[in-house]
């Protein structure tokens, strides 16, 4: 029998506003360094897929995705072809590539959380990031470990259509709008400038919150 996530509803992401707008919070330095490289990256990303071809962009990509992680990038020759084709797809298209696609790219990485990083920065309107903590926050019941329900495109891919399902209700935008602005105010408490999240990423952050965040323990 097929298994499916539990409806993650608008009122449990609420709750992480709360936890931004916490001044006593601390988070790590790792933490702060994704928060200010955040839209660096997404601007580099969108320089890069305008000006390279499809096989030096995933390369690319990949090496600054994976020092944003930071991990070392593995990539495997034998699939770059493959995954260079369906990058190009998902820049080309605004709809999402399929699974076999998805699968083409976690091949050359050995990574679908690496390929989910990848996607997100070239297309953040349509690519959530997908880790273990979101991905625990979001309780997909499995029966293997963590790792292999998390190398599974087609968990990435469900989790993908769940946050569709949530930014298309109607109550979508109230959320959007005012944890937007809870972020905004806790990037200026920290000294960042400011920048505004897609909603697809305001809701894995919103996720990413809940399941414990990035905070120091002192």
């Amino acid at each position: 029998m097929t298994q499916t996530s539990p409806a993650i509803t608008l009122e449990k992401l609420r709750r992480a506003i709360r936890l931004i707008d916490e001044p006593l919070i601390e988070l790590t330095p790792q933490s702060l360094t994704y928060l200010r490289s955040y839209p660096a990256l997404l601007a580099a990303s969108r320089t890069l897929a305008s000006t390279h071809d499809s096989g030096d962009l995933l390369l690319q990509l990949s090496a600054m995705c994976y020092g944003w992680m930071p991990r070392v990038a593995r990539v495997n020759a034998r699939h770059v072809d493959k995954a260079s084709a369906a990058l190009a797809c998902a820049l080309e298209s605004d709809v999402l590539i399929d699974t076999a696609q998805m699968q083409d790219l976690a091949n050359s990485l050995h990574s679908v959380v690496g390929t989910s990083k990848l996607l997100h920065f070239l297309r953040p309107q349509l690519y959530p990031i997908w880790d273990s903590k979101v991905a625990l926050f979001w309780a997909m019941p499995f029966k293997k470990s963590l790792q292999a329900h998390m190398s599974n495109v087609g968990n990435y891919h469900r989790y993908i259509k769940d946050i569709e399902a949530l930014i298309a209700s109607p109550d979508f935008s109230a959320f959007y709008n005012d944890f937007d602005q809870a972020y905004s105010r806790r990037l200026d408490r920290l000294k960042i400038a400011p920048y505004s999240l897609s909603p697809v990423r305001a809701v894995e952050a919103a996720a990413f919150e809940l399941s414990g965040g990035d905070y120091d323990d002192d």
